[in-house]
C-alpha cells in the first residue's frame, strides 16, 4: 500500500511539471507570433489616397469586415464626380435686357399657354417663341403626330411635337415647364423616366440646345389625384436630374407660395376649380423672376452677341454712306 501511495505521488508531480513545461511553450512561442492588427489597419487606411490618417491608422485592434470593405471599395473603384455648371440652380442676378429672351423657347402646358398669352398682351420676352398646349405634359408629348389624344402645341400655324417644335424654330435655350398633367396618372420613378425620355427626344434633334427646366409651380391646395407633396418631390427629382447634367434649373415655384406651400388665391384665375392656373399678378411675378434670374455666362453671351451685331450694323452704316 505504502509503495503504491507513492508511486501515485511521483505520478501527479511528474504530470504538474509536464503541464506546467507545456504551458511555458505555449506563451513563448505567442510572444514570438508577429503582431499583424496594427499593420493591417495601417495598410488599409495608407493605401487609399482621399483618407485623411485618423485614430484609425494608430488602433492596436483591426477595422471591423464593413469598415474594411467600404475602404477597399473606395480604393479599387473610386466615387466618379461630374463637374456639372455650378450654376445649375440658377440665382438672383440684375435684370436683365429684353433681348436676353430672343433665342428663348417656351416649352409648357396650360399653365405656361397663360403665360403665351401675357406675353401676347405686354410683348415683354423680345422674339421668344412659345410652344405650349391645354392639357400637354412630359409623356403625351412623345406621342405621334396624329394620335387621337393627342395636344401638340402649333408653331408656325402648324401642329408639332415638342422636339419637332425645338428642331423648327432654332432657338437654343429652352425653357421647360412640363409634369403637372402627367403625376395623377404615373409614379414619380415613372414620371422623371419620361422626363428623361422627352429631352432625350429633343437633344437628338437639337444637341446644341441648353435646357432652363422651371420647377412646376404650387396648386392652391391638394386637387385632381395630385397633391403638393408630389409636386415637390417631382421637383427634386428634376432639380437633381439639372444638376448631374450640367443643365440649369429656374425655381420658379419659390416665388409663387405662400407659407404654407400653397399658391395664392391671388394668383389663381381659378382658385376654386383645378387652383392651377395664373392671374395677370402671378405672370408679372414669373416674368420678374425670369428676369432677374439667368446664369452669368448666359449674360455674358447675350451681351458679347449684341455689341457684335451693333459693331457689324455701324460698319455696315459707314461702308453705305461712304459709297
Amino acid at each position: 500500500m505504502a509503495k503504491i501511495g507513492l508511486d501515485r505521488i511521483i505520478f501527479i508531480a511528474v504530470s504538474i511539471v509536464l503541464i506546467a513545461l507545456l504551458i511555458s511553450f505555449g506563451e513563448s512561442k505567442k510572444e514570438k507570433e508577429p503582431v499583424t492588427t496594427t499593420e493591417v489597419s495601417t495598410t488599409i487606411v495608407t493605401t487609399t489616397a482621399p483618407v485623411v490618417t485618423t485614430e484609425a491608422s494608430t488602433a492596436t485592434t483591426a477595422p471591423s469586415a464593413s469598415e474594411t470593405a467600404v475602404t477597399e471599395v473606395a480604393e479599387v473603384k473610386p466615387v466618379e464626380r461630374r463637374t456639372p455648371n455650378v450654376h445649375f440652380f440658377v440665382p438672383e442676378c440684375e435684370r436683365v435686357d429684353e433681348s436676353y429672351f430672343d433665342d428663348v423657347v417656351f416649352v409648357g402646358d396650360s399653365v405656361s399657354l397663360r403665360l403665351t398669352y401675357f406675353n401676347m398682351a405686354n410683348d415683354c420676352f423680345g422674339d421668344a417663341v412659345f410652344l405650349t398646349s391645354g392639357s400637354l405634359g412630359v409623356t403625351n408629348s412623345q406621342w405621334g403626330l396624329y394620335e387621337p389624344k393627342a395636344v401638340h402645341p402649333s408653331y408656325q400655324g402648324q401642329k408639332v411635337t415638342v422636339a419637332d417644335g425645338i428642331q423648327k424654330c432654332g432657338k437654343k435655350k429652352v425653357y421647360l415647364m412640363l409634369g403637372i398633367n402627367d403625376m395623377a396618372y404615373y409614379t414619380r420613378p415613372d414620371l422623371f423616366a419620361q422626363f428623361k425620355s422627352l429631352t432625350d427626344s429633343i437633344l437628338e434633334k437639337s444637341p446644341d440646345v441648353t435646357f432652363y427646366i422651371q420647377s412646376v409651380t404650387p396648386m392652391t391646395g391638394d386637387k385632381n389625384g395630385t397633391t403638393n407633396d408630389e409636386i415637390n418631390e417631382y421637383n427634386a427629382l428634376i432639380s437633381q436630374y439639372c444638376c448631374q447634367k450640367g443643365w440649369y434649373f429656374i425655381d420658379v415655384a419659390s416665388v409663387l407660395r405662400d407659407e404654407n406651400g400653397l399658391l395664392p388665391r391671388e394668383y389663381c384665375s381659378d382658385a376654386d376649380g383645378m387652383g392651377i392656373h395664373f392671374t395677370d399678378s402671378a405672370c408679372e411675378v414669373w416674368r420678374d423672376y425670369l428676369y432677374t434670374h439667368v446664369p452669368p455666362e448666359a449674360v455674358e453671351k447675350t451681351t458679347q452677341a449684341a455689341t457684335t451685331t451693333s459693331t457689324t450694323a455701324k460698319a455696315t452704316a459707314t461702308t453705305t454712306k461712304k459709297s
